[in-house]
Protein backbone atom coordinates (compact mmCIF):
# COMPACT_ATOMS: atom_id res chain seq x y z
CA UNK A 1 0.00 0.00 0.00
CA UNK A 2 2.97 2.15 0.92
CA UNK A 3 4.41 1.66 -2.76
CA UNK A 4 0.85 2.60 -4.46
CA UNK A 5 0.66 5.34 -2.14
CA UNK A 6 4.31 7.01 -3.44
CA UNK A 7 3.72 6.42 -6.94
CA UNK A 8 0.17 8.10 -6.78
CA UNK A 9 2.15 10.75 -5.41
CA UNK A 10 4.77 10.72 -7.87
CA UNK A 11 1.84 10.55 -10.35
CA UNK A 12 0.22 13.48 -9.18
CA UNK A 13 3.89 15.50 -9.52
CA UNK A 14 4.21 14.53 -12.95
CA UNK A 15 1.47 14.98 -14.45
CA UNK A 16 2.10 18.88 -13.20
CA UNK A 17 5.18 19.11 -15.56
CA UNK A 18 4.04 17.08 -18.72
CA UNK A 19 7.63 18.01 -20.51
CA UNK A 20 9.87 15.87 -17.73
CA UNK A 21 9.17 12.62 -19.16
CA UNK A 22 10.50 14.12 -22.43
CA UNK A 23 13.50 15.79 -20.98
CA UNK A 24 14.50 12.44 -18.70
CA UNK A 25 14.09 9.85 -21.90
CA UNK A 26 16.26 12.52 -24.13
CA UNK A 27 18.79 13.30 -21.11
CA UNK A 28 19.60 9.37 -21.06
CA UNK A 29 20.27 8.74 -24.54
CA UNK A 30 21.96 11.97 -24.80
CA UNK A 31 23.91 11.46 -22.00
CA UNK A 32 24.80 7.66 -23.08
CA UNK A 33 26.39 9.21 -26.35
CA UNK A 34 28.12 11.59 -24.46
CA UNK A 35 29.44 9.39 -21.84
CA UNK A 36 30.17 7.05 -24.69
CA UNK A 37 32.14 9.70 -27.08
CA UNK A 38 34.13 10.81 -23.62
CA UNK A 39 35.30 7.79 -22.49
CA UNK A 40 36.49 7.39 -26.22
CA UNK A 41 38.68 10.06 -26.95
CA UNK A 42 40.77 9.87 -23.37
CA UNK A 43 42.48 7.28 -22.99
CA UNK A 44 41.16 6.18 -19.43
CA UNK A 45 39.21 2.69 -18.16
CA UNK A 46 35.24 3.58 -19.59
CA UNK A 47 34.23 0.36 -18.44
CA UNK A 48 32.12 1.78 -15.66
CA UNK A 49 31.92 5.25 -16.10
CA UNK A 50 29.72 4.51 -18.86
CA UNK A 51 27.85 1.38 -16.95
CA UNK A 52 27.02 3.79 -14.00
CA UNK A 53 26.46 7.17 -15.82
CA UNK A 54 23.60 5.87 -17.95
CA UNK A 55 22.29 3.61 -14.72
CA UNK A 56 21.88 6.89 -13.01
CA UNK A 57 20.29 8.62 -15.74
CA UNK A 58 17.68 5.34 -16.38
CA UNK A 59 17.30 4.93 -12.95
CA UNK A 60 15.79 8.76 -12.25
CA UNK A 61 14.02 8.15 -15.68
CA UNK A 62 12.17 5.10 -14.17
CA UNK A 63 11.51 6.39 -10.85
CA UNK A 64 9.92 9.85 -12.38
CA UNK A 65 7.73 7.95 -15.06
CA UNK A 66 4.05 8.53 -15.33
CA UNK A 67 2.04 5.35 -14.00
CA UNK A 68 -0.71 5.38 -16.67
CA UNK A 69 -2.29 2.46 -16.25
CA UNK A 70 -1.84 -0.62 -13.59
CA UNK A 71 0.11 -4.43 -15.10
CA UNK A 72 0.85 -7.15 -14.12
CA UNK A 73 3.06 -9.81 -15.42
CA UNK A 74 2.66 -12.30 -18.21
CA UNK A 75 3.95 -16.05 -18.33
CA UNK A 76 6.46 -14.91 -20.99
CA UNK A 77 7.14 -12.05 -18.67
CA UNK A 78 8.05 -13.72 -15.59
CA UNK A 79 10.50 -16.42 -17.82
CA UNK A 80 12.34 -13.51 -19.23
CA UNK A 81 12.37 -11.92 -15.57
CA UNK A 82 13.92 -15.12 -14.26
CA UNK A 83 16.59 -15.30 -17.11
CA UNK A 84 17.03 -11.22 -16.15
CA UNK A 85 17.47 -12.20 -12.19
CA UNK A 86 20.01 -15.26 -13.47
CA UNK A 87 22.19 -12.95 -15.42
CA UNK A 88 22.56 -10.52 -12.79
CA UNK A 89 23.19 -13.26 -9.81
CA UNK A 90 25.47 -14.49 -11.26
CA UNK A 91 27.44 -11.42 -12.12
CA UNK A 92 27.37 -10.48 -8.39
CA UNK A 93 28.50 -13.96 -7.33
CA UNK A 94 31.89 -13.59 -9.73
CA UNK A 95 32.11 -10.24 -8.66
CA UNK A 96 31.87 -10.99 -5.18
CA UNK A 97 34.17 -13.82 -5.30
CA UNK A 98 36.62 -12.61 -7.99
CA UNK A 99 36.79 -9.14 -6.30
CA UNK A 100 35.24 -7.15 -9.21
CA UNK A 101 33.55 -4.44 -8.79
CA UNK A 102 32.41 -3.96 -12.52
CA UNK A 103 31.13 -7.46 -12.31
CA UNK A 104 28.95 -6.34 -9.43
CA UNK A 105 27.50 -3.24 -10.94
CA UNK A 106 26.82 -5.30 -14.01
CA UNK A 107 25.00 -7.65 -11.86
CA UNK A 108 22.83 -4.84 -10.46
CA UNK A 109 21.58 -3.48 -13.46
CA UNK A 110 20.52 -6.90 -14.85
CA UNK A 111 18.81 -8.00 -11.59
CA UNK A 112 17.42 -5.21 -10.06
CA UNK A 113 17.55 -2.01 -11.81
CA UNK A 114 16.73 -3.01 -15.63
CA UNK A 115 13.26 -4.79 -13.95
CA UNK A 116 12.72 -1.57 -12.32
CA UNK A 117 12.97 0.09 -15.85
CA UNK A 118 10.88 -2.23 -17.92
CA UNK A 119 7.97 -1.99 -15.30
CA UNK A 120 8.18 1.72 -15.42
CA UNK A 121 7.75 1.57 -19.12
CA UNK A 122 5.32 -0.82 -19.27
CA UNK A 123 2.85 1.35 -17.33
CA UNK A 124 3.46 4.32 -19.67
CA UNK A 125 2.11 5.16 -22.86
CA UNK A 126 4.07 3.24 -25.25
CA UNK A 127 3.49 5.27 -28.26
CA UNK A 128 4.82 8.53 -26.83
CA UNK A 129 7.80 6.43 -24.93
CA UNK A 130 8.61 5.47 -28.14
CA UNK A 131 8.52 9.24 -29.77
CA UNK A 132 10.56 10.34 -26.64
CA UNK A 133 13.28 7.10 -27.30
CA UNK A 134 13.74 8.04 -30.94
CA UNK A 135 13.73 11.74 -30.57
CA UNK A 136 16.01 11.60 -28.24
CA UNK A 137 18.36 9.07 -30.66
CA UNK A 138 17.65 11.85 -33.74
CA UNK A 139 18.99 14.44 -31.12
CA UNK A 140 21.97 12.20 -30.69
CA UNK A 141 22.87 11.48 -34.17
CA UNK A 142 22.47 15.63 -34.55
CA UNK A 143 25.34 16.11 -32.01
CA UNK A 144 27.20 13.28 -33.43
CA UNK A 145 27.70 14.98 -37.08
CA UNK A 146 28.34 18.57 -35.52
CA UNK A 147 30.71 17.57 -33.15
CA UNK A 148 32.58 15.20 -35.92
CA UNK A 149 32.99 18.45 -37.96
CA UNK A 150 35.26 19.79 -35.75
CA UNK A 151 36.79 16.87 -33.41
CA UNK A 152 36.18 13.95 -35.31
CA UNK A 153 38.59 12.14 -37.78
CA UNK A 154 38.79 12.91 -42.04
CA UNK A 155 37.08 10.05 -43.40
CA UNK A 156 40.55 9.06 -45.51
CA UNK A 157 40.31 5.51 -44.41
CA UNK A 158 38.53 2.59 -46.20
CA UNK A 159 36.40 2.20 -42.87
CA UNK A 160 35.27 5.27 -40.80
CA UNK A 161 34.45 5.64 -37.31
CA UNK A 162 33.44 9.30 -36.62
CA UNK A 163 34.32 10.86 -33.35
CA UNK A 164 33.29 6.93 -31.39
CA UNK A 165 37.02 6.58 -32.94
CA UNK A 166 35.37 3.08 -34.29
CA UNK A 167 33.61 1.81 -37.29
CA UNK A 168 32.04 -0.65 -35.74
CA UNK A 169 30.55 1.44 -32.78
CA UNK A 170 29.24 3.41 -35.65
CA UNK A 171 27.50 0.88 -37.11
CA UNK A 172 26.00 -0.41 -34.33
CA UNK A 173 24.67 3.56 -33.39
CA UNK A 174 23.60 3.50 -36.68
CA UNK A 175 21.49 0.33 -36.11
CA UNK A 176 19.18 2.05 -33.86
CA UNK A 177 18.98 5.24 -35.65
CA UNK A 178 17.87 4.27 -38.99
CA UNK A 179 14.74 2.28 -37.32
CA UNK A 180 14.06 5.54 -34.66
CA UNK A 181 13.99 7.68 -37.60
CA UNK A 182 11.29 5.55 -40.22
CA UNK A 183 9.41 5.79 -36.96
CA UNK A 184 9.57 9.29 -36.72
CA UNK A 185 8.75 9.09 -40.46
CA UNK A 186 5.62 7.23 -40.51
CA UNK A 187 4.26 8.62 -36.97
CA UNK A 188 5.09 12.26 -36.38
CA UNK A 189 2.14 14.18 -37.69
CA UNK A 190 4.32 17.01 -38.96
CA UNK A 191 4.45 18.86 -42.21
CA UNK A 192 6.18 18.00 -45.08
CA UNK A 193 9.02 20.50 -44.45
CA UNK A 194 9.85 19.14 -41.40
CA UNK A 195 9.49 15.60 -43.14
CA UNK A 196 11.99 16.45 -45.47
CA UNK A 197 14.16 16.95 -42.78
CA UNK A 198 14.00 13.57 -41.24
CA UNK A 199 13.53 12.04 -44.47
CA UNK A 200 17.47 13.80 -45.48
CA UNK A 201 18.30 12.49 -41.85
CA UNK A 202 17.80 8.95 -42.72
CA UNK A 203 19.48 9.29 -46.26
CA UNK A 204 22.53 10.90 -44.45
CA UNK A 205 22.74 7.90 -41.89
CA UNK A 206 22.28 5.24 -44.15
CA UNK A 207 25.08 7.00 -45.98
CA UNK A 208 27.33 7.19 -42.99
CA UNK A 209 26.35 3.61 -42.68
CA UNK A 210 28.03 2.70 -46.03
CA UNK A 211 31.32 5.01 -45.24
CA UNK A 212 32.06 2.23 -41.84
CA UNK A 213 32.39 -0.64 -44.05
CA UNK A 214 30.72 -2.39 -41.71
CA UNK A 215 29.41 -5.73 -42.41
CA UNK A 216 27.69 -6.57 -39.85
CA UNK A 217 25.97 -3.37 -38.87
CA UNK A 218 24.81 -3.05 -42.84
CA UNK A 219 23.12 -6.88 -42.44
CA UNK A 220 21.09 -6.15 -39.17
CA UNK A 221 20.09 -2.81 -41.08
CA UNK A 222 19.35 -5.02 -43.90
CA UNK A 223 17.15 -7.36 -42.15
CA UNK A 224 15.38 -5.12 -39.42
CA UNK A 225 14.23 -2.21 -42.31
CA UNK A 226 13.54 -5.19 -44.41
CA UNK A 227 11.13 -6.90 -41.86
CA UNK A 228 9.97 -3.19 -41.10
CA UNK A 229 9.00 -2.31 -44.99
CA UNK A 230 7.06 -6.01 -45.26
CA UNK A 231 5.25 -5.36 -41.65
CA UNK A 232 3.86 -2.09 -43.24
CA UNK A 233 3.05 -3.18 -46.83
CA UNK A 234 1.25 -6.43 -45.09
CA UNK A 235 -0.78 -4.40 -41.98
CA UNK A 236 -1.26 -1.16 -43.77
CA UNK A 237 -5.02 0.27 -44.46
CA UNK A 238 -5.95 -0.83 -48.02
CA UNK A 239 -8.41 2.14 -48.33
CA UNK A 240 -5.48 4.64 -47.46
CA UNK A 241 -3.73 5.48 -50.62
CA UNK A 242 -0.30 7.30 -50.60
CA UNK A 243 -0.99 10.07 -52.46
CA UNK A 244 2.57 12.51 -52.96
CA UNK A 245 2.77 15.71 -55.45
CA UNK A 246 5.05 16.09 -58.04
CA UNK A 247 6.93 18.67 -56.21
CA UNK A 248 7.04 16.03 -53.03
CA UNK A 249 8.31 13.36 -55.52
CA UNK A 250 10.87 16.23 -56.91
CA UNK A 251 12.32 17.16 -53.58
CA UNK A 252 12.29 13.28 -52.43
CA UNK A 253 15.03 12.35 -55.21
CA UNK A 254 16.86 15.30 -54.57
CA UNK A 255 17.68 14.68 -51.08
CA UNK A 256 18.23 11.22 -51.81
CA UNK A 257 20.66 11.99 -54.43
CA UNK A 258 22.32 14.85 -53.16
CA UNK A 259 23.06 13.92 -49.59
CA UNK A 260 25.55 11.52 -49.45
CA UNK A 261 27.45 13.57 -51.96
CA UNK A 262 27.24 16.23 -49.07
CA UNK A 263 28.17 13.43 -46.43
CA UNK A 264 31.65 12.85 -48.13
CA UNK A 265 32.63 16.04 -49.25
CA UNK A 266 31.76 17.41 -45.79
CA UNK A 267 33.38 14.44 -43.97
CA UNK A 268 36.45 14.45 -46.12
CA UNK A 269 37.48 17.82 -47.86
CA UNK A 270 36.09 20.40 -45.45
CA UNK A 271 37.22 18.01 -42.98
CA UNK A 272 40.50 18.27 -43.65
CA UNK A 273 40.52 22.26 -44.35
CA UNK A 274 39.24 22.27 -40.58
CA UNK A 275 42.01 20.39 -39.86
CA UNK A 276 44.73 22.82 -41.73
CA UNK A 277 43.28 25.55 -40.35
CA UNK A 278 43.47 25.02 -36.86
CA UNK A 279 47.12 23.60 -37.27
CA UNK A 280 48.04 26.96 -38.46
CA UNK A 281 45.89 28.91 -35.93
CA UNK A 282 47.96 26.56 -33.31
CA UNK A 283 51.07 27.47 -34.59
CA UNK A 284 50.78 30.81 -34.90
CA UNK A 285 49.73 31.43 -31.25
CA UNK A 286 52.28 29.12 -29.82
CA UNK A 287 56.22 30.18 -29.16
CA UNK A 288 58.09 29.45 -32.43
CA UNK A 289 61.85 31.45 -30.53
CA UNK A 290 61.12 28.35 -28.05
CA UNK A 291 61.23 25.36 -31.14
CA UNK A 292 64.18 24.22 -32.75
CA UNK A 293 64.23 24.31 -36.23
CA UNK A 294 63.45 20.55 -35.96
CA UNK A 295 60.60 20.98 -34.42
CA UNK A 296 59.39 23.35 -36.60
CA UNK A 297 60.20 21.41 -39.71
CA UNK A 298 57.83 18.44 -38.29
CA UNK A 299 54.52 20.90 -38.01
CA UNK A 300 55.30 22.27 -41.12
CA UNK A 301 55.45 18.56 -42.46
CA UNK A 302 52.06 17.42 -40.71
CA UNK A 303 50.51 19.95 -42.50
CA UNK A 304 52.37 19.47 -45.69
CA UNK A 305 51.28 15.30 -44.97
CA UNK A 306 47.41 16.60 -44.49
CA UNK A 307 46.99 18.49 -47.74
CA UNK A 308 48.44 15.78 -49.54
CA UNK A 309 45.76 13.13 -48.16
CA UNK A 310 44.12 11.40 -51.00
CA UNK A 311 40.55 10.53 -49.80
CA UNK A 312 40.27 6.96 -50.05
CA UNK A 313 37.08 4.58 -50.16
CA UNK A 314 36.67 1.05 -51.18
CA UNK A 315 33.48 -0.73 -50.70
CA UNK A 316 35.37 -4.14 -51.77
CA UNK A 317 35.19 -4.36 -47.93
CA UNK A 318 31.90 -5.68 -48.21
CA UNK A 319 33.15 -8.92 -49.55
CA UNK A 320 36.49 -9.52 -47.89
CA UNK A 321 36.93 -13.15 -47.24
CA UNK A 322 34.62 -13.88 -50.48
CA UNK A 323 37.48 -13.68 -53.28
CA UNK A 324 38.97 -17.34 -52.07
CA UNK A 325 41.32 -15.50 -48.95
CA UNK A 326 39.51 -17.98 -46.91
CA UNK A 327 37.28 -18.28 -43.48
CA UNK A 328 39.28 -16.39 -41.27
CA UNK A 329 39.48 -13.43 -43.80
CA UNK A 330 36.06 -13.27 -43.94
CA UNK A 331 35.56 -13.31 -40.50
CA UNK A 332 38.53 -10.71 -39.45
CA UNK A 333 39.64 -13.68 -37.36
CA UNK A 334 36.73 -14.40 -35.09
CA UNK A 335 36.48 -18.08 -35.70
CA UNK A 336 39.42 -18.66 -34.31
CA UNK A 337 38.73 -16.27 -31.33
CA UNK A 338 35.03 -18.30 -30.58
CA UNK A 339 37.07 -21.47 -30.69
CA UNK A 340 39.56 -20.35 -28.18
CA UNK A 341 36.79 -18.89 -25.90
CA UNK A 342 34.63 -21.81 -26.35
CA UNK A 343 37.22 -24.02 -24.82
CA UNK A 344 38.00 -22.02 -21.84
CA UNK A 345 34.07 -21.24 -20.78
CA UNK A 346 33.29 -22.94 -17.07
CA UNK A 347 30.65 -23.04 -14.61
CA UNK A 348 33.17 -20.08 -12.63
CA UNK A 349 33.63 -16.70 -14.70
CA UNK A 350 36.98 -15.20 -15.55
CA UNK A 351 38.92 -12.36 -13.94
CA UNK A 352 39.58 -10.91 -17.66
CA UNK A 353 37.06 -10.67 -20.06
CA UNK A 354 40.06 -10.40 -22.63
CA UNK A 355 42.57 -13.67 -23.53
CA UNK A 356 45.46 -13.95 -25.65
CA UNK A 357 44.45 -15.91 -28.96
CA UNK A 358 47.27 -17.09 -31.65
CA UNK A 359 46.57 -18.09 -34.79
CA UNK A 360 48.65 -19.14 -37.75
CA UNK A 361 48.37 -15.03 -39.50
CA UNK A 362 47.29 -12.87 -36.38
CA UNK A 363 48.21 -12.58 -32.71
CA UNK A 364 45.86 -11.11 -30.52
CA UNK A 365 47.34 -10.15 -27.20
CA UNK A 366 44.44 -8.95 -25.31
CA UNK A 367 41.13 -9.24 -27.66
CA UNK A 368 37.34 -9.58 -26.32
CA UNK A 369 35.44 -12.72 -27.15
CA UNK A 370 33.53 -10.62 -30.60
CA UNK A 371 30.24 -12.75 -29.43
CA UNK A 372 27.78 -11.93 -27.10
CA UNK A 373 26.72 -15.04 -25.73
CA UNK A 374 30.21 -16.60 -25.66
CA UNK A 375 31.31 -13.10 -23.46
CA UNK A 376 28.92 -13.70 -20.86
CA UNK A 377 29.30 -17.20 -20.37
CA UNK A 378 33.48 -16.57 -20.30
CA UNK A 379 32.91 -13.67 -17.81
CA UNK A 380 30.13 -15.11 -15.32
CA UNK A 381 29.96 -18.55 -16.52
CA UNK A 382 28.14 -20.68 -18.38
CA UNK A 383 24.97 -20.55 -16.87
CA UNK A 384 24.41 -16.67 -17.32
CA UNK A 385 25.64 -17.00 -20.76
CA UNK A 386 22.75 -19.87 -21.38
CA UNK A 387 20.13 -17.60 -19.88
CA UNK A 388 20.92 -14.95 -22.18
CA UNK A 389 20.94 -16.74 -24.77
CA UNK A 390 17.52 -18.37 -24.46
CA UNK A 391 16.22 -14.94 -23.26
CA UNK A 392 16.96 -13.16 -26.83
CA UNK A 393 15.97 -16.61 -28.39
CA UNK A 394 12.52 -16.86 -26.39
CA UNK A 395 11.94 -12.86 -26.83
CA UNK A 396 12.71 -13.14 -30.41
CA UNK A 397 10.25 -16.18 -30.98
CA UNK A 398 7.81 -14.47 -28.77
CA UNK A 399 7.55 -11.93 -31.21
CA UNK A 400 7.22 -13.57 -34.04
CA UNK A 401 4.06 -15.24 -32.69
CA UNK A 402 2.72 -11.96 -31.82
CA UNK A 403 3.10 -10.52 -35.20
CA UNK A 404 1.81 -13.87 -37.22
CA UNK A 405 -1.31 -13.54 -34.65
CA UNK A 406 -1.66 -9.87 -35.98
CA UNK A 407 -1.61 -10.72 -39.23
CA UNK A 408 -3.77 -13.44 -39.07
CA UNK A 409 -6.95 -11.62 -37.04
CA UNK A 410 -5.96 -8.91 -39.51
CA UNK A 411 -5.65 -5.96 -36.64
CA UNK A 412 -3.97 -3.32 -36.52
CA UNK A 413 -0.52 -3.53 -36.39
CA UNK A 414 1.16 -0.95 -33.05
CA UNK A 415 4.07 0.52 -34.73
CA UNK A 416 5.41 0.94 -31.24
CA UNK A 417 5.73 -2.92 -31.47
CA UNK A 418 7.31 -3.07 -34.78
CA UNK A 419 9.92 -0.56 -33.67
CA UNK A 420 10.98 -2.85 -30.33
CA UNK A 421 10.86 -5.88 -33.01
CA UNK A 422 13.33 -3.24 -35.09
CA UNK A 423 16.01 -3.15 -32.40
CA UNK A 424 15.49 -7.38 -31.50
CA UNK A 425 16.76 -7.59 -35.09
CA UNK A 426 19.49 -5.08 -34.94
CA UNK A 427 20.77 -6.47 -31.62
CA UNK A 428 20.58 -10.10 -32.29
CA UNK A 429 22.60 -9.79 -35.57
CA UNK A 430 25.18 -7.42 -34.03
CA UNK A 431 25.50 -9.79 -31.35
CA UNK A 432 26.78 -12.84 -33.11
CA UNK A 433 30.14 -10.88 -33.86
CA UNK A 434 30.19 -8.31 -31.17
CA UNK A 435 31.33 -8.45 -27.19
CA UNK A 436 28.22 -5.86 -26.40
CA UNK A 437 26.14 -7.39 -23.71
CA UNK A 438 26.38 -4.91 -21.22
CA UNK A 439 23.05 -2.69 -20.93
CA UNK A 440 23.91 1.20 -20.88
CA UNK A 441 27.52 0.53 -23.15
CA UNK A 442 26.67 -0.54 -26.58
CA UNK A 443 23.20 1.08 -28.13
CA UNK A 444 21.29 -2.06 -30.10
CA UNK A 445 21.47 -4.48 -26.39
CA UNK A 446 20.40 -1.11 -24.46
CA UNK A 447 17.41 -0.85 -26.85
CA UNK A 448 16.65 -3.98 -26.51
CA UNK A 449 16.24 -5.03 -23.18
CA UNK A 450 14.44 -1.41 -22.68
CA UNK A 451 11.83 -2.15 -25.25
CA UNK A 452 11.31 -5.99 -24.02
CA UNK A 453 9.05 -5.10 -22.00
CA UNK A 454 6.26 -5.35 -24.81
CA UNK A 455 6.71 -8.76 -24.16
CA UNK A 456 6.46 -9.00 -20.80
CA UNK A 457 3.35 -7.10 -19.63
CA UNK A 458 -0.66 -7.24 -19.44
CA UNK A 459 -2.98 -4.56 -18.74
CA UNK A 460 -4.69 -5.04 -15.57
CA UNK A 461 -8.81 -5.22 -16.15
CA UNK A 462 -10.42 -2.19 -14.21
CA UNK A 463 -13.02 -3.21 -11.93
CA UNK A 464 -15.80 -0.68 -10.99
CA UNK A 465 -19.20 -1.26 -8.78
CA UNK A 466 -22.53 0.39 -10.65
CA UNK A 467 -24.48 2.24 -8.01
CA UNK A 468 -27.84 2.18 -8.32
Amino acid sequence: MIIYRLQDKLDELNNKKPLLNTMLAMMMLVGMLCIKTLMAMITVNWYAPTIAGGSCLTALFAILMVRKKRISYTRSGLFILAMEIIIGLFFIFNGLVLRIVAYSVIGVVFAFLLPIVQYALATNDPEKISEHFCMSITIAYIILLIANMFWGPIMTKFQFGSILGNSNLLGNFLVILIPSLSYLLIKKKASFKKKAVGWGLLVSAVSMLVFTSSRTSALAICFSMGFFLIMMIVSRDKTKKLRLEKKQIITIVIITAAVPFVMFFMLSTVRKNIVILSHKISMSFSDTDSKSDSELDNEEKEIEDIENMVTEYNLNYYIKGLDGAGDESFSSGRITIWKEFAKNVGIMGHSSEQREVIEETRHYEHVNAHNVYLQVAYTAGIAAGCAYLIAVVFIGIKALAMFAGVIAKKEKLRPELLLSYCFFIGFAITSLTSDGYMMFNYFPVTLFWLTAHNYMFKQKKQTSEIVK
